[in-house]
């Protein structure tokens, strides 16, 4: 109130909103507008303090080109609960949560990035935001392992840099450490790599860094 937010233009998100900018189509898939479903404060998605189980979940679909209209998946720090409650709300009409590129839930904890919902949105690339040798060790070495075997090729921040992914090529993604290198930057050393093997992932394949 001190703030004047009180009479500030913004509203809660919820699932069903959305809009148009520029040809880009932008759609609130969660959290569950109210007598939709479990809401995130009750029953299978109990609410915990971080407010993780409120996160808005956001699909951005660009204009069509050559047939396919890309689209990219912003779940925030949802975690099963969560994941479950939206897949089973989305079930009647399952290609709305299919996605070419989606970050991966809550940092890659292992509390997110279920099968269920890895299955549901079958994206080509996953990119987990994660700091060096952070303290909740994002993102989890079952959930890495779970999206290697699901063939979904995750990208950490940690070793990427900048994700640079575009939607008229939504079958790349390109890292800027190895777009534009520096003499100074060097790699994370892979767990499971040789001695002296630079964790930068000039190959762009799939590394699974065992934080610890």
């Amino acid at each position: 109130r001190r703030l004047g937010l009180a009479s500030a233009p913004w509203r809660d998100c919820h699932a069903g909103q959305a809009w148009t900018w520029d040809v880009v189509r932008f759609s609130v898939l969660y959290p569950l507008a109210e007598g939709a479903g479990p809401a995130p404060g009750s029953g299978s998605s109990p609410r915990t303090d971080s407010g993780n189980a409120y996160s808005c979940v956001l699909r951005i679909e660009a204009a069509a080109r050559g047939g396919h209209a890309a689209v990219a998946l912003l779940p925030g720090d949802i975690e099963r609960a969560q994941e479950r409650d939206m897949v089973w709300h989305h079930a009647a009409s399952p290609g709305v949560l299919k996605a070419d590129l989606m970050l991966a839930p809550h940092h890659g904890s292992n509390t997110s990035s279920t099968r269920l919902l890895l299955e549901a949105v079958g994206p080509r690339w996953a990119v987990a935001q994660t700091g060096y040798r952070n303290r909740f060790g994002h993102p989890a070495l079952p959930v890495q392992r779970r999206y290697q075997e699901m063939q979904i090729a995750l990208r950490n921040t940690v070793d990427c840099g900048a994700a640079h992914w575009r939607s008229d090529q939504p079958q790349a993604l390109a890292c800027e450490r190895q777009q534009r290198p520096r003499y100074w930057h060097h790699g994370v050393a892979s767990a499971n790599g040789p001695a002296g093997e630079s964790g930068i992932n000039k190959t762009n394949r799939l590394l699974i860094l065992d934080e610890g």
